[in-house]
């Protein structure tokens, strides 16, 4: 390898010292193009495989135009082409749907013009046109795995033309001709008696696919069949001349027409006696048997009409109204079905048996009646909230009490105080009534908001009448505040009570009461419907939280709730609501999973100002702050001297700079 000159060493290295060159240069626009080329590969490079030529609704919206659709695995994809688009009278073309996907059974129209011929399990067909023009043969595939299902696909355009005339008699090599179908026929007996069997035997025939069988020699030929031959019988005497029709498709679609013979049928003469003959074994015969899946639904509700219990059965036809329109031949023994209007269906299937000859059997699967769909059945509507209120008194002076009574409320699981009038509920809370004060005069009027959560989140609001606050008489001494009848002091702020003095709070003083926010309408339900909401959402350090299950069904559709207080993934209580003691410093995640009647399970995690540590405690509200000890919540103080020593040294060491 060669040495790099000076020069070139110091163009790589003089410029501030670098040693970037347009080698350096290359690889990164080298990297920038393969960077490029992945972006591009995954924006452009994948898209949604789409069935060429599906003419389903699936691939096309309303207006026409084209719709990104995934096609499932069963769904049947017709793909087509023609081995020339250019060809003479007379000239064979072959229609190919072998690329085709979840094909069954396939239907070729050679004119294009709708006119599909025979179900075949064959995937081509070599056809010829006989008049010149413009053709656009298409191709019907049919699906029986996933429910009966079809898409067509049209193959390409063929010009046909006039044959040419040779310019000159120069022999061309002419093709060996593909073989053609020939029909031959006997019968096993030319006399028989009304009833007795007689077989008719085509197995002779050459080239020949498909056979169709005429028992009456008068034209009504049968069903397609791959069966050589074919056991009948003759219900009237007479003279017959059954005929056969054989297909070949193997050079283009050919067939070929034989008379078998001549069957005569005379009435059957009683036997003088009983002597036994030998009776051939009798072959199966179909045997339709079918049940519907519900005989009640609404329209659009699914049906199965199922016939998987019918015996010594080749094909099912199936006739979901009971008009008689049976529909396509199908190997599927059941089939999904569906009513767009109201009425009483009578549904049948006929079932088809070719083992022994052609035999057939039609079953009714029963009676469906369709009803127009009903709208969602409104539960029996649950006791709502009824709010009732009254004032103790209506006429105090500033700093007395009065006592705003919400007893008589009917349905209440919470209250909720506004003892302004202004619209400022206070906290949730379970006593039917509250003992406040006024601080200033004016007139004021209290109400009281109740909620009920048996039968779904209800609530109802009611004034409790209007409270006239004059100022206080001047009195010598100060006295307490007057306490409610019951003895029990409903607390206004957080913390120590107000009126008792502490070591933050010395001296009594009267203090208003401070609304906290509340987390009982944040956030949004989960998919499933549960819920739940706490209050207060910033408590202080001797609160307690209340959490209260919001499941959007009725309660009486819930078996249990089930909470994890701790974020361990353990149940830790159960219960609608809990109290627990609040963790002021943060939050402790909490799962509430709702247990219905109906087996089902769903789940909401919150993050809740809780203590995690005490979550298994009773904490009563109201109860004393414990203080801050060296070796609890506390920083230790051989902590607290170290963080000052080093906030010296680093002061020291920045004046040094």
């Amino acid at each position: 390898m060669n040495q790099p000159t000076d020069d070139e060493t110091e163009e790589r290295t003089h410029r501030d010292g670098s040693t970037s060159s347009s080698h350096s240069t290359f690889s990164s626009w080298g990297i920038a193009l393969v960077l490029l080329t992945l972006t591009g590969v995954t924006m452009f490079g994948v898209s949604p495989a789409v069935g060429a030529g599906a003419t389903s609704d699936t691939l096309y919206g309303g207006n026409g135009g084209p719709t990104m659709v995934f096609a499932t695995d069963t769904d049947p994809v017709a793909k087509c082409t023609v081995s020339s688009t250019s060809v003479q009278v007379g000239e064979s073309v072959t229609i190919d749907a072998s690329a085709s996907e979840n094909a069954d059974d396939y239907q070729f129209d050679k004119y294009g013009d709708g006119s599909f011929g025979d179900y075949t399990t064959q995937s081509s067909r070599v056809v010829t046109y006989s008049e010149p023009g413009t053709y656009e043969p298409r191709v019907k595939v049919w699906s029986y795995s996933g429910g009966e299902k079809s898409d067509i696909a049209a193959c390409g355009t063929v010009t046909v033309t006039e044959p040419t005339p040779t310019p000159t008699p120069t022999p061309t090599a002419t093709p060996t001709p593909t073989p053609t179908a020939a029909a031959k026929c006997t019968v096993s007996s030319t006399s028989v008696q009304v009833g007795e069997s007689v077989t008719i035997d085509a197995s002779a025939s050459e080239n020949a696919d498909d056979y169709q069988f005429d028992k009456y020699g008068d034209g009504s030929f049968g069903d397609f069949t791959t069966q050589s031959s074919r056991v009948v019988t003759y219900s009237e005497p007479g003279t017959y001349e059954p005929r056969v029709k054989v297909w070949s498709y193997s050079g283009g679609e050919d067939s070929d027409v034989a008379a078998c013979g001549t069957i005569t049928v005379t009435e059957s003469t009683p036997t003088p006696t009983p002597t036994p003959t030998a009776t051939p074994t009798p072959t199966p015969t179909a045997v339709a048997k079918c049940a519907v899946s519900d005989t009640s639904v609404q329209v659009g509700d699914s049906v199965t009409i199922d016939a998987s219990g019918s015996e010594n059965v080749d094909d099912y036809q199936f006739d979901k109204y009971g008009a008689g329109s049976f529909g396509e031949f199908t190997a599927q023994s059941s089939r999904v079905v569906t009513y767009s209007e109201p009425g009483t269906y009578e549904p049948r299937v006929k079932v088809w048996s070719y083992s022994g000859g052609e035999d057939s059997d039609v079953a009714g699967c029963g009676t469906i009646t369709v009803t127009e769909p009903t709208p969602t059945a409104t539960p029996t509507p649950t006791p709502t909230a009824v709010a009732k209120c009254t004032v103790s008194d209506t006429s105090v002076q500033v700093g007395e009490s009065v006592t705003i009574d919400a007893s008589e409320s009917e349905n209440v699981d919470d209250y909720q105080y506004d003892r302004y009038g202004d619209g400022s509920f206070g906290d949730y809370t379970t006593q039917g009534s509250r003992v406040v004060t006024y601080s200033e005069p004016g007139t004021y009027e209290p109400r009281v908001k109740v909620w009920s959560y048996s039968g779904g989140e209800d609530s109802d609001v009611a004034a409790c009448g209007t409270v006239t606050v004059t100022d206080g008489t001047s009195t010598p001494t100060s006295t307490a505040t007057p306490t409610p009848a019951d003895g029990t002091v409903t607390p206004t702020s957080t913390g120590p009570a107000a009126s008792e003095p502490s070591a933050e709070n010395p001296t009594p003083v009267s203090t208003a009461v401070t609304t906290q926010p509340s987390a009982l309408t944040t956030g949004t339900a989960t998919d499933g419907g549960a819920w739940f909401q706490y209050s207060p959402s910033d408590p202080s350090a001797n609160d307690s939280v209340r959490l209260v299950a919001r499941p959007a069904v009725a309660q009486d559709a819930v078996e249990a709730h089930r909470w994890d207080v701790d974020g361990d993934g353990t149940v830790d209580r159960r219960g609608r609501i809990l109290e627990l003691p609040a963790n002021t410093s943060g939050a402790t995640t909490v799962t509430l999973t709702i247990e219905r009647v109906n087996g089902s399970t769903t789940s909401v995690t919150r993050a809740v100002p809780v203590s995690a540590d005490t979550a298994g405690e009773t904490v009563t509200s109201g109860q004393g702050a414990t203080p801050t000890t060296g070796t609890g919540g506390g920083i230790p103080m051989a902590l607290s001297s170290l963080f000052v020593v080093l906030a010296v040294v680093a002061v020291a060491r920045s004046m040094d700079r």
